[in-house]
């Protein structure tokens, strides 16, 4: 998706560097852990959005997504 390519190339940095200043960890991570986790999160927003054997998703619910 292009928007999410957009998105993380203006937005993904500054969220490091954002948690990095701004928040504590209770075991330390790499920039990288986070980027990893970051991901993970939005994975499982993005499920409703994924045809399976149970559900198809409707372009309309794509649009609304967008």
């Amino acid at each position: 998706m292009p928007l999410f390519e957009k998105l993380f190339e203006k937005y993904l940095e500054p969220m490091v560097i954002f948690c990095r200043k701004n928040c504590s960890e209770a075991v330390l991570t790499v920039d990288n852990n986070l980027v990893c986790s970051m991901f993970r999160l939005m994975d499982c927003y993005m499920v409703p959005y994924f045809d399976t054997e149970l559900k198809k998703v409707i372009p309309d619910e794509v649009e609304q997504l967008e």
